[in-house]
């Protein structure tokens, strides 16, 4: 964290902790307010209710929601109500939502749901191993303008 502070870094993402390192989130807690880092965290639906209302009261810069089991796995769940249902854990903390997001409708599917942002991933970078040089840059181009219109699209 003091690397990362100096760094010039705002907010530190720790994927694991919550799944594989909880006994560590007070550590966690602890290192990010020593070192003027905002802690931000990653849930899953699967997560109990009272511990997703307590990340709340920590106030963190985001919440990022893993909408699938893994990344570019699709699962037969409603993405719809699981992030309608973890807005209303979260409140006025941001909720990102990713894993499998890789498509300007699942974008705009997720922000009418109520996410206030999305995170992709796998997806550019699938692209950027399929294309290569000046027609992977295009296409690359393409495909994020795509996307950002998806966000910049939708009316509340």
């Amino acid at each position: 964290m003091e690397k990362a502070s100096i760094a010039g870094i705002s907010c530190v993402l720790f994927p694991d902790l919550l799944i594989d390192y909880i006994n560590s989130l007070d550590v966690y807690i602890k290192l990010c307010e020593k070192y003027g880092v905002e802690p931000a965290f990653f849930i899953t639906s699967c997560f109990p209710h009272r511990l997703i209302s307590k990340l709340t009261k920590i106030d963190p810069a985001f919440i990022y929601l893993g909408l699938m089991a893994s990344t570019g796995i699709l699962l037969p769940i409603t993405t719809s109500k699981t992030i309608r249902i973890m807005k209303g854990l979260v409140g006025d903390t941001p909720l990102l939502a990713g894993f499998a997001i890789s498509t300007p409708q699942q974008i705009s599917n997720c922000i009418k749901a109520g996410a206030d942002g999305v995170i992709i991933g796998s997806a550019l970078l699938r692209l950027l191993e399929m294309e290569q040089g000046e027609n992977g840059a295009t296409k690359l181009k393409s495909f994020i303008l795509s996307l950002k219109e998806a966000l910049t699209g939708w009316q509340c």
